[in-house]
């Protein structure tokens, strides 16, 4: 099949490999949202929900594919503060805050104050964290 398609071997197997998805995240690879090389990577999770949870997470957040990897290989590690430093538990608040969201946000502490920032990609993105934080949108 190979030859007969002049592609190599390797990418006809990852191609069929993209058929084990959910049909809705195939969708995604078709369109170009979600690049093959993030899909392979989510295809080592075995439930079809977690996978198109991780999806929808990527294209949010705009993930490269290392992180994507890095993010499916340990998913339970999440949410533990380890013990000793602020920085720890600021990364550790910043990735709870950004699931919740499911949006970036990143948390920086100075020596005398510090910063949250949220990122959102449309007034309607901002509206829907500000209704995530319990905030009226009326404007």
């Amino acid at each position: 099949m190979a030859e007969k398609l002049s592609r190599s071997r390797p990418q006809i197997t990852n191609t069929i490999r993209l058929l084990r998805l959910p049909t809705a995240l195939q969708s995604k690879v078709a369109a170009g949202v979600l690049s093959a090389g993030h899909a392979r990577a989510i295809l080592s999770v075995e439930d079809p929900q977690r996978m198109t949870e991780l999806a929808d997470k990527v294209i949010n957040l705009g993930l490269s594919v290392r992180a994507t990897e890095e993010l499916v290989k340990k998913p339970g590690k999440k949410g533990r503060i380890k013990p000793g430093g602020k920085q720890d538990a600021l990364k550790t608040l910043a990735e709870t805050l950004s699931d919740k969201l499911n949006t970036s946000v990143r948390i920086k502490l100075g020596l005398k104050k510090g910063t949250i920032e949220i990122d959102f990609a449309s007034v309607d993105d901002m509206k829907r964290i500000l209704n995530e934080l319990g905030q009226d949108t009326k404007f």
